[in-house]
């Protein structure tokens, strides 16, 4: 569980819309079949991780998102199918881009008396890029080259996700043709440069990086939940978010 002492003083939603920044993680106890599969193979709180990105970060991923979308994106990887990709406009499961207030929105299902989102900031080492990120110049080029390249990937079966998890906890590195949601996150940080190379991208789970506290030498090329290695930077504070009453757009879909 993630040990947090503000647990029972969740931020607002709108409070959140202000400090987020690109390259900040944000986790959910999803609803979906896939997401509870998560939670049990990975003995977790959370069942799923993506990356806030702010639209004014995207051009330099060649992408033009629509003036009247929400400035709070997230990169995710999951197997709803009930937002469009901001990019494309289709309903698909897979590595898409979608706001972020619709996504909480959809994930609640309803219950908006609990708080079941969380947050964390990355907290880079040099100067952000922009007002609008978290990262350095480079981390921010790296990161949306690397958006480019995997915008659009499928997501992996359940069956699939358990099996290439478990390769992972014991070392073994499977292929990028499709991704789960901590998958996705851990080799976009690899992208960054934020984790080592050596870093099995599919035996990380949506707990490791809600936990992570203390890196460990990045020469130790072992998994060990709960300890991310990262390089450069760290991540803050845990903070638990408040769904949002309403989403943003009208373009959600009912699962």
């Amino acid at each position: 569980m993630t040990n947090q002492n503000n647990s029972h003083h969740p931020w607002k939603y709108n409070h959140l819309e202000k400090v987020a920044k690109t390259g900040d993680l944000i986790f959910a106890n999803g609803t979906s079949p896939g997401s509870k599969i998560i939670e049990r193979v990975s003995d977790g709180e959370w069942s799923h991780v993506g990356m806030i990105i702010r639209k004014a970060d995207l051009h330099l991923a060649g992408f033009t998102p629509s003036a009247s979308l929400p400035d709070l994106l997230v990169l995710e990887s999951t197997d709803l199918d009930n937002l469009p990709d901001i990019v494309t406009g289709t309903y698909k499961a897979g590595v898409m881009l979608v706001p972020l207030q619709d996504r909480f929105y959809t994930d609640v299902a309803g219950d908006l008396d609990e708080a079941t989102f969380g947050y964390r900031p990355y907290q880079c080492v040099g100067q952000p890029a922009s007002d609008t990120s978290n990262l350095t110049t480079e981390q921010l080029t790296r990161l949306t080259n690397f958006i480019s390249y995997v915008h659009g990937t499928p997501q992996a079966s359940h069956v699939r996700m358990m099996g290439e998890y478990g390769a992972g906890l014991i070392g073994l590195y499977v292929s990028m043709e499709t991704y789960f949601c901590s998958k996705l996150i851990a080799q976009a940080y690899i992208a960054m440069g934020l984790l080592p190379s050596t870093t099995v991208p599919n035996g990380l789970s949506p707990d490791d990086f809600a936990n992570s506290t203390t890196p460990a030498s990045p020469d130790d090329d072992t998994n060990t939940k709960g300890t991310l290695k990262l390089l450069f930077g760290s991540l803050g504070q845990f903070h638990y978010v408040a769904a949002p009453l309403s989403p943003a757009t009208e373009s959600v879909h009912s699962t």
